[in-house]
């Protein structure tokens, strides 16, 4: 890994666009980011959305496929079907680690999991309800119920959280892990999961839309892992401290 692969691999571990008026970001959480214990088989990424103060947030669209062994969790919506019948909205505090969705919430704020105030319209790629709920895909449109209107405030925050199972992957101990905008990954990055819809040209793989933009609008991204070379170990884990410095200093992430 050249010196130059390095430091656009830091640059690249948040990915965030401009979509609708507002910006979409996709983060992978760190454990030091929530106060609860993420399962070691888990890596869970975070859609978040700023939006402009004049406007708000009122759909979601995510279309998302798993590699190499990865698959999604999602929680049982009915104890008694054995799993047939994944869940979106409100898991519950418990399951706060599954794939789950909601209006703009704060990271790990009850209510993101309690009280969504969104539900699906079905596929975001155009199949009829209901969403695709797969271990390797998912496809999801969703809105804010209520719906929000022209008076309603301006609210920031996270609108969904996608929750990978690597157990399966055979990511050696020290490998990298990072989300990039789908096409700017590092030389030799291995795919975990990429978000991109399936005819490129007509959509993007994760959008948001707001009351006065109501288009949707996005980016597709990937969540990969980099087994680093042992001459740039080092470089590796000063470059890691500089981007979580980076990141913690923006206001979403506090």
């Amino acid at each position: 890994m050249t010196k130059n692969t390095v430091g656009v691999l830091f640059t690249l571990v948040t990915c965030s666009v401009a979509a609708a008026q507002g910006t979409l970001s996709v983060d992978l959480l760190d454990p030091i980011e929530t106060t609860f214990t993420i399962p070691d088989n888990l890596k869970i990424v975070d859609v978040y959305v700023d939006i402009a103060p004049t406007d708000v947030w009122t759909a979601g669209g995510i279309r998302a496929i798993t590699y190499n062994g990865a698959t999604f969790v999602y929680f049982d919506s009915d104890p008694n079907t054995a799993g047939t019948q994944p869940g979106l909205f409100d898991p519950g505090v418990e399951n706060r680690f599954t794939t789950s969705l909601s209006k703009p919430r704060p990271r790990d704020a009850d209510a993101r999991f309690t009280s969504a105030g969104a539900v699906a319209a079905g596929g975001y790629t155009g199949r009829p309800p209901p969403p695709l709920t797969d271990p390797h895909e998912l496809d999801v449109a969703y809105f804010a119920v209520p719906p929000e209107s022209s008076t309603s405030p301006s609210v920031d925050g996270y609108v969904a959280r996608i929750s990978v199972d690597v157990s399966a992957v055979g990511a050696p101990q020290d490998a990298f892990w990072g989300i990039s905008v789908l096409g700017a990954e590092p030389l030799g990055a291995v795919f975990v999961v990429q978000s991109r819809f399936p005819d490129r040209p007509r959509g993007n793989g994760t959008a948001l839309a707001t009351y006065d933009v109501p288009a949707p609008n996005g980016m597709d991204w990937s969540l990969w892992y980099l087994v680093p070379e042992p001459t740039s170990l080092s470089l590796l884990m000063l470059g890691g401290l500089a981007v979580r410095w980076r990141y913690f200093d923006r206001p979403h992430s506090k």
